[in-house]
């Protein structure tokens, strides 16, 4: 079980709302690149990673077990879980791009916010791992643009 939708469920639930909503304009998400990674599922910890729902605004967020946070902490190569990351996000782009192809007018492929693991400047004390909330650098505001029109 992935856990997750498949971005080819994506495309085949995009593809049935442009023709039920054929004047509405569409705001299809796939949710990879995140975890849990399609092809390495036993890097997610799914089962503390989904209660991230449950418990939004609690404590218990920073005790989520995450592939980064396992990386930070030196029990996982942080090259194994970039190498998932990337290719999350290349089965991800490349359902985007076959959706893309079959959708009617203006498309855009873009992202909700980039992705960091990297140590700040020596003023600030610590690293950036993930997404964080209100941290504002380049690699986590920086997203791609790519509009183009369809059939």
């Amino acid at each position: 079980m992935l856990n997750t939708v498949h971005p080819k469920t994506m495309v085949e639930y995009a593809l049935e709302s442009e023709k039920k909503w054929d004047d509405k304009k569409l705001i299809i998400w796939f949710i990879q690149p995140h975890v849990p990674f399609i092809e390495h599922p036993k890097l997610c910890h799914y089962d503390a990673y989904k209660r991230v729902f449950d418990i939004a605004e609690s404590d218990e967020v920073s005790s989520i077990i995450t592939p980064w946070k396992e990386a930070d902490k030196g029990n996982l190569k942080i090259e194994e879980a970039w190498n998932a990351y990337k290719r999350n996000l290349e089965i991800a782009v490349e359902y985007a791009f076959e959706l893309a192809e079959k959708l009617k007018g203006k498309t855009v492929i873009t992202s909700d916010h980039g992705h960091a693991f990297k140590r700040l400047p020596l003023s600030i004390a610590f690293k950036i791992v993930g997404h964080p909330s209100g941290v504002y650098i380049s690699e986590l505001v920086k997203v791609p643009w790519l509009a183009f029109e369809g059939k």
